[in-house]
């Protein structure tokens, strides 16, 4: 599901679109939690428990992300946010990231 600004100038996205797993943060979060992680990014991620891109899919687009587990520690889906570089700033980012912590932590008790 997506939430898209009412920026007139905002990154957008389609419902449902494929996009390849190599760039941006929630890529980087499903890549990581696959069932052995690859590369020390993936491991970093999973032990941070989020991932953050600036100009990764697209110059002026910055996200940071983080997984969706359920109650046995397993991947079922990431939750985001995603903007224009020039508004998504640093501390944006971080107010952001926080968030999706929290967000993350109560869907794995509802899904435990």
């Amino acid at each position: 599901f997506r939430e898209n600004s009412l920026q007139p100038a905002r990154h957008h996205l389609e419902e449902g679109t494929l996009h390849p797993l190599s760039r941006g943060a929630a890529s980087q979060v499903l890549r990581a939690y696959r069932k052995e992680p690859r590369d020390k990014k993936a491991r970093s991620i999973r032990q941070t428990g989020w991932a953050i891109s600036q100009g990764d899919r697209h110059p002026d687009v910055s996200a940071v992300a983080v997984p969706v587990l359920n109650g046995e520690g397993q991947l079922v889906g990431a939750l985001n946010v995603s903007g224009l570089r020039a508004r998504l700033t640093p501390a944006k980012l971080e107010r952001a990231r926080r968030a999706l912590v929290r967000e993350s932590a109560m869907l794995r008790q509802i899904l435990s």
